[in-house]
């Protein structure tokens, strides 16, 4: 995928910037790994998403959890997977106290 088509999607979909929407998609295409990338890929393409985990979270699990949309809860992944007790941290912070486990 181009980084300027997902940089639209997450510009017009997401309400991002476009400073926010292009450094965004350029993390998810340069710094996500692959399965986090694959799923930004299938959202901005209105494609089935995949149900990628990391830091034993599934996409699903954090979209219910925080009330994120997909590539908001795609950002928490990625910390997750780059700092487990940090993305843990985040996430209990995003977490919707009637959706705590």
């Amino acid at each position: 995928m181009l980084l300027s088509s997902l940089s639209v999607q997450l510009i017009t979909r997401e309400l991002a910037t476009p400073a926010q929407g292009w450094a965004w998609a350029w993390r998810i295409q340069n710094e996500y790994p692959a399965p986090l990338r694959e799923a930004a890929e299938a959202w901005a393409e209105n494609r089935p998403l995949p149900n990628p985990q990391a830091g034993g979270r599934t996409l699903e699990e954090v979209m219910a959890a925080a009330g994120a949309s997909a590539p908001q809860a795609l950002e928490l992944l990625y910390v997750l997977e780059k700092s487990p007790a940090d993305g843990l941290t985040l996430l209990a912070r995003c977490t919707r106290r009637d959706r705590l486990r």
